[in-house]
């Protein structure tokens, strides 16, 4: 079972304890835990560095992180109140591949594969004229 972190939106800090505890987390995004037993170590990791930093700041107001399961699978990190982080279970496999432009933008295969995307316009600029392409963008969503 795959989560990965997410930090949502950051709130202003207070004092350098916060301001440590929000650079540690925003280090943190978006990364992949693979399995149960790194999720487990992850988030006993993070709860270890919240200290740390309460051991390191201790004029400050102590932070009294916990993780809270908001879904199954899913859990916030809570009592951090200028931060909110929250790891989520990964539902579908995603993989990145290149898409060729005549790729149909929802066409579904035998193998369960849609290819999400579209035309953009993209903008460049050669020796100072603004020159307008239509460029593919998309991905392939492999559903369970």
């Amino acid at each position: 079972m795959k989560h990965t972190t997410h930090n949502g939106h950051n709130l202003a800090t207070k004092n350098k304890l916060q301001t440590a505890i929000q650079e540690y987390l925003n280090g943190i995004d978006r990364i992949l835990i693979e399995n149960a037993n790194d999720l487990k170590e992850f988030k006993l990791k993070v709860l270890a560095d919240i200290m740390f930093f309460n051991n390191e700041y201790p004029r400050c107001k102590a932070v009294k992180a916990s993780w809270f399961e908001i879904d199954k699978n899913d859990y916030l990190l809570s009592g951090v109140d200028f931060n909110h982080f929250m790891i989520h279970h990964v539902k579908k496999t995603y993989k990145a591949v290149p898409i060729s432009p005549y790729a149909s933008v929802e066409k579904r295969t035998e193998k369960n594969i849609k290819v999400i995307g579209g035309f953009v316009d993209y903008l460049k600029f050669n020796h100072g004229i603004e020159i307008s392409e239509k460029v593919f963008v998309g991905y392939f969503e492999i559903e369970d």
